[in-house]
């Protein structure tokens, strides 16, 4: 990952800004950076399915994406740094829903928080 004050960071804040209004920067860019990560993140998620780690109806490319997100989103408007401490919490945070371990029960079989006994 990179950090929003670092040289890489802004580099790609800067790609993604020039990409606004020339597509083939951004396709450049998804093609060279982008598309290599994405796809061992995704190889990675299902790795993880198939030994049970990960629950088997999770998709991984929306997984990819709620990982990713978040990180593109401080990078480029920078309220907030981007840290080796904020890469950690985010991964866990957003692999509570698909671990198999951290499953819970609910109603009509989706995860959440338990029912409180009547």
């Amino acid at each position: 990952m990179f950090r929003s004050e670092s040289i890489n960071g802004k580099v790609v804040g800067e790609l993604i800004a020039e990409g606004q209004s020339d597509p083939d920067i951004l396709r450049e860019f998804y093609e060279r950076h982008v598309s290599l990560r994405r796809a061992s993140a995704v190889a990675e998620i299902e790795r993880g399915k198939a030994t049970g780690e990960f629950s088997t109806d999770t998709d991984a490319e929306l997984l990819v994406d709620a990982i990713f997100a978040p990180v593109y989103y401080r990078l480029l408007l920078r309220f907030a740094p981007l840290t080796e401490k904020y890469g950690s919490d985010l991964i866990d945070q957003v692999l509570l829903g698909v671990r198999m371990k951290q499953k819970l029960s609910s109603p009509k079989g989706r995860p959440g928080l338990p029912r409180k006994s009547q």
